[in-house]
């Protein structure tokens, strides 16, 4: 019987030890999932602000885009008017200062910076 008991306490042992060992490793699959939660929680809101800035610029751009469209549109509809009013051009006495067909070379360079920005796909709110 003694040599029972012995095998007992040896068992025992043994089994203390793997519990020991479980209860280390659990503990250690639980910090490494709460640190790899934490590390993906911190990624996911540093994504979001990352979000809100492209966003931002976006719009920025987008408003600064339409600015220079109504600019151009601004331009070409004066130079289209001022020819009309002048087909001789920009005259100073006798002296032609700007040509017709200079005015006429600006107003379609003009447009066709204006189409450029139509077929890109710009569309802005009327009077931008």
């Amino acid at each position: 019987m003694p040599e029972m008991h012995r095998d007992f306490d040896k068992l025992s042992v043994a089994l203390a030890r793997y519990q020991t060992y479980t209860i280390a490793g659990l503990a250690f699959i639980l910090t490494f999932a709460v640190t790899v939660m934490g590390l993906l929680l911190w990624e996911a809101t540093r994504i979001g602000a990352n979000g809100q800035n492209l966003n931002l610029l976006a719009v920025q751009n987008h408003d600064t885009f339409c600015a220079l469209r109504a600019n151009e549109q601004r331009l070409h509809d004066a130079s289209v008017k001022y020819l009309k009013d002048n087909p001789q051009g920009l005259v100073i006495g006798d002296q032609v200062i700007v040509a017709p067909g200079d005015i006429r070379k600006d107003i379609a360079q003009r447009q066709s910076t204006l189409n450029a920005f139509d077929k890109g796909g710009l569309q802005c709110e009327s009077g931008a």
